[in-house]
């Protein structure tokens, strides 16, 4: 299982990996933090104007990058990303143009992205690497279903990498080709702790389709008690913070060994702002006492959450991202985009289970739904 982090504050290459720790918004149903959307989470980074300034394709020359392709990729198009090195390790990161943008149709993909426009190279540490100039890209993938080669429109990234192509030129002092740093392209793993920077082999960029829209989730498990005349819900979070709901996405019957299956997006009214994360719907499996009417609703008596390791679990789903500081947020994190299970009552933070995990929850009297 992993922690989702409040947010993700890309940091200078020489400090320590994200923190993994408060969503803030963890279970407390009432919270009506004003995020907006997705693109709120990251509110410190200006995304700058993709516009139209990105070579689409090959440029012709021998390939200079190459990216080991894993997950959901095919049909997917490959973007490179400016990052404004100068602003690495403060609050206000900035994205600029996509330099570089091509289809994703092999594995490994082979590109030729050429040398960066000189208005994108910075001289990034001008004590420790003066005249050392410097252009650094964030490689994502989308569905570009209208073949600009941008995110555009309603498309969502699919994934985004957390090792970024570097070009690198001019003065290269002697601790940075110590590191392996070379005059052209170079790889830079981003979180790589207090020991420094990581560089590798350009020709072998691991890029996965890590936040593509998971469709399906499962929720299962076990009751403790007696079942019968009890019944089984998703609750909307919105219901909770007073929100009207045309309808729950299950109602049946409580069984000994339960099963609850969910499959697509939410209606427009189970989805609210969660401070941190951004525009979603988060749904609670809650055990009730059905007073004879065969499904939830008034005089219906909710008793009891649904628990792992006795934190009560919801399923989110958050749409796909169309922010980049989002895509790593959500690559970083493993959590993705669509389902996905999460405990919600722990004091430490949201976190991710995995799917034999939201398989295995269980309802007892020791599982409140307002948390341990």
């Amino acid at each position: 299982m992993r922690v989702l982090p409040f947010c993700l504050v890309l940091v200078a290459c020489e400090t320590t990996p994200p923190d993994t720790g408060d969503t803030g918004h963890t279970g407390d149903t009432n919270d009506t933090a004003e995020t907006g959307d997705t693109a709120d989470t990251a509110d410190t980074a200006d995304t700058g104007d993709t516009g139209d300034t990105a070579d689409t394709g090959d440029t012709g020359g021998p390939a200079d990058l190459g990216f080991d392709l894993d997950g959901g990729w095919a049909g997917s198009t490959l973007t490179l990303t400016w990052l404004d090195a100068s602003t690495l390790g403060t609050d206000s990161v900035v994205f600029g143009d996509v330099m570089f943008s091509a289809d994703a149709g092999a594995d490994p993909l082979l590109v030729s992205a050429g040398t960066p426009p000189a208005s994108e190279l910075l001289e990034a540490d001008p004590e420790q690497a003066p005249g050392m100039m410097v252009a650094i890209y964030v490689p994502a993938l989308h569905v570009d279903a209208d073949g600009d080669g941008l995110l555009s429109g309603e498309e969502t990234y699919v994934g985004a990498g957390a090792t970024w192509p570097i070009y690198v030129t001019g003065v290269i002092p002697a601790q940075y080709t110590a590191m392996g740093v070379v005059d052209g392209w170079n790889a830079m793993y981003v979180f790589s702790g207090d020991e420094g920077p990581e560089f590798s082999d350009p020709m072998t960029i691991p890029l996965a389709a890590n936040v593509a829209v998971n469709e399906e989730l499962t929720l299962g498990g076990s009751f403790a008690d007696d079942p019968d005349g009890m019944g089984l819900v998703v609750i909307p979070g919105t219901a909770f913070e007073g929100g009207g709901v045309d309808s729950w996405l299950y109602d049946g019957p409580l069984a000994a060994a339960w099963s609850i299956p969910l499959s697509g997006e939410p209606p427009a009214e189970h989805f609210s702002a969660m401070e941190g994360v951004g525009w979603a719907a988060m749904e609670l499996p809650v055990a009730y006492i059905d007073e004879g009417s065969g499904s939830f609703g008034e005089g219906d008596i909710p008793t009891n959450a649904a628990c792992f390791g006795g934190v009560p679990v919801g399923a989110i789903w958050f749409p796909g991202p169309t922010d980049l500081m989002v895509a790593l947020q959500f690559g970083m994190t493993g959590m993705g985009s669509g389902w996905v299970a999460m405990t919600t009552g722990d004091v430490g933070g949201g976190t991710v289970l995995t799917e034999a995990e939201a398989a295995s929850l269980s309802i007892d009297a020791t599982c409140t739904l307002g948390g341990p």
